[in-house]
């Protein structure tokens, strides 16, 4: 997902992109678990993920 996704008007009254993106980035560190950031080869895109864990048996 990518902040663009996000409802403009919430994010303008919440907090800023950058703000967004700083803990966007931290929670990949601090959970690779749960988490993940991957930034584009072509552009500036970057996208964030959950990260699933498989199905417990």
């Amino acid at each position: 997902m990518t902040l663009s996704y996000f409802d403009l008007h919430r994010l303008s009254l919440q907090r800023s992109n950058e703000w967004i993106e700083a803990e966007l980035q931290q929670l990949a560190v601090d959970r690779p678990d749960v988490f993940a950031v991957q930034r584009s080869d072509y552009d500036q895109t970057t996208f964030y993920y959950y990260v699933l864990s498989p199905p417990e048996n």
